[in-house]
């Protein structure tokens, strides 16, 4: 899937859920489907909180010089926050609760597979909130539930085209301070 409007949203999302699963949680996206899938009754669910753009894109105007066109990149920042909500059976013991998952994930970016990871898609964490427990009651089963967002800095980039062919020189006809008129002649080259 290309980017959407630059934004690499495929990779990113495929970075956090393959994150998630290092902890051996299974993976599922917030809005991931009309049907989605029948998760078991440990699993995390990821979903994308906010996007900003960090300072001023950068504009980059590249030559082609197989096709003589021009070819504008804009690069930039974006701040996104994700969050991850970690769901599992309350059973009454911490320790099959949501919390050690949350504190897995937490704990991970601390190690190299998951900054190796991240870097690879263009992504550096920046910021994780205090994990909040926010476990409620379906039905009439209690569920652990604990919810943590996580900020990340993040690449963005956009290829556009500008168009071209690029203009190699001008050469001038006439003298432009003393024209007359408003018709300028030039001979214009391109590569």
């Amino acid at each position: 899937m290309p980017p959407v409007n630059g934004i690499p949203w495929a990779l990113w999302r495929t970075t956090l859920a393959q994150w998630a699963q290092l902890s051996g949680l299974p993976v599922v996206w917030a809005r991931q489907a009309t049907n989605p899938p029948q998760m078991p009754k440990t699993y995390a669910l990821l979903d994308v909180v906010s996007v900003d753009q960090i300072g001023l894109d950068e504009q980059q105007n590249i030559l082609d010089t197989a096709t003589g066109l021009i070819r504008e990149n804009i690069v930039g920042v974006r701040q996104v926050v994700f969050n991850v909500q970690v769901f599992a059976p309350a059973t009454g013991r911490w320790e099959e609760s949501a919390w050690p998952w949350i504190d897995d994930l937490q704990a991970s970016f601390g190690r190299t597979s998951v900054q190796v990871l991240l870097q690879n898609s263009g992504m550096s964490r920046i910021n994780a909130s205090t994990a909040r427990d926010i476990s409620n009651i379906e039905g009439a089963q209690f569920n652990s539930r604990v919810t943590l967002d996580i900020t990340f800095l993040c690449a963005y980039y956009r290829p556009d085209l500008v168009g071209g062919p690029a203009i190699a020189r001008v050469i001038g006809a006439g003298d432009i301070e003393d024209n007359v008129g408003n018709e300028v002649n030039f001979d214009v080259s391109d590569i």
